[in-house]
């Protein structure tokens, strides 16, 4: 019988919770192996359309009870396709305490502990601060709006080269310019400098307890075929010393459950209790004249506002109802975003509801909106 692959960590999954690890075990001096279920896509393999055949290489569609999640699904996970805004959470935010009565971080984790992480996280993607001649059309309409309601409105700091962005909006898509900061042009290379080796297209199934001695935990995995996933291709086992998962809320979870009897059991807790990340998104629709003529906004004279599309997704915010002082759960920002319209294309399941003739279900709400309620909870 063959040896079995052995290495000194296996991390599951290449996002932002993989690469990051990643690079600091294998700079340490750690032989690194990381398994990616999507495939890898360099910047010139993005595509700016909306076929579903292109977008669909870089996000898996997962529909449960009560829920549909669009994930990242490639070298590079959600850094990929995510929209780039770069905040740091509020100091209260650690001190939140839900519907427990007692504080849910762990103590030890701060806003002030997390300050050195976040500017060395800043400073690596790295993260750009916009200034008012950087931001999008729609997110100039977003600042009028707020300021004639009487509230404040910021740019938005963002993982974004602004020298390179070319303002397409096409973010969703995966970035063919290069300016977007995804793991792919900061964390993940510098892993590879130090001899992190990336395997797209490997999809882990379980984890179970090493035969080697010297070694904990043993990761099987299948290859896939890069046009259907259910077809194996290969398969086999690694076994490692540590194992990072970092499969994002819907891999994860699935890898533990599978794992659940070999590794002595997994709380009853893993694969339950989801929750959104607490966006409200509404619709906004802006009168063209009263554009002009109250916010005082013209692409030219004469010529319409008209450029919700052009710029980056999420450029301007209001944090007015952000305050420490207000009660948990009652605490928000107010955001301009850009939702393309292949988010709402991702969302139909094809499936007509009970009485309601041919029209085929939708999973999730229309999200092509203007502006987003993010409540910060």
């Amino acid at each position: 019988m063959p040896a079995a692959e052995t290495t000194d960590v296996v991390v599951i999954g290449t996002g932002f919770g993989g690469s990051i690890p990643a690079y600091y075990l294998s700079a340490a001096g750690a032989r690194v192996i990381m398994l990616e279920r999507g495939p890898r896509l360099a910047t010139a393999d993005f595509t700016q359309d909306l076929r579903l055949d292109t977008y669909t290489r870089i996000v898996d569609l997962i529909n449960g009870t009560g829920c549909a999640v669009v994930a990242g699904n490639c070298v590079g996970g959600g850094s990929v396709v995510y929209f780039a805004a770069s905040l740091r959470a509020p100091s209260f935010v650690f001190e939140r305490q839900g519907t427990l009565a007692r504080r849910l971080w762990p103590a030890a984790i701060t806003r002030r502990s997390l300050d050195k992480y976040y500017s060395r996280v800043e400073r690596v993607l790295p993260v750009a601060q916009e200034s008012w001649d950087e931001i999008s059309y729609a997110g100039g309409l977003w600042a009028a709006a707020c300021a004639r309601a009487g509230h404040t409105c910021n740019p938005l700091p963002v993982a974004v080269d602004l020298r390179q962005c070319a303002n397409c909006n096409w973010m969703l898509n995966g970035c063919t310019f290069g300016a977007k900061r995804s793991m792919l042009l900061n964390y993940l290379p510098a892993a590879e400098t130090c001899a992190t080796e990336i395997r797209p297209l490997h999809e882990v199934q379980s984890i179970a307890p090493a035969t080697t001695s010297g070694y904990r935990y043993a990761v099987a995995y299948n290859q896939v075929d890069p046009s259907d996933y259910r077809i194996v291709t290969d398969s086999g086992t690694i076994e490692a010393k540590i194992v990072i998962l970092a499969g994002g809320a819907m891999g994860t979870p699935v890898i533990l459950q599978r794992s659940a009897q070999a590794l002595g059991g997994v709380p009853a807790a893993v694969g339950r209790y989801f929750s959104p990340n607490g966006d409200r998104v509404t619709l906004g629709v802006f009168d063209e004249a009263k554009v002009r003529d109250l916010l005082g906004l013209e692409r030219a004279p004469g010529v319409p506002y008209e450029g919700y599309a052009i710029g980056r997704p999420i450029t301007t915010a209001s944090y007015d109802y952000l305050d420490a002082s207000l009660p948990e759960f009652s605490r928000f920002s107010l955001e301009q975003i850009y939702f393309p319209p292949i988010v709402n294309i991702l969302a139909e399941d094809g499936v007509s509801p009970p009485g309601s003739g041919s029209t085929p279900s939708r999973s999730r709400p229309r999200r092509s909106a203007a502006s987003t309620n993010r409540t910060r909870r």
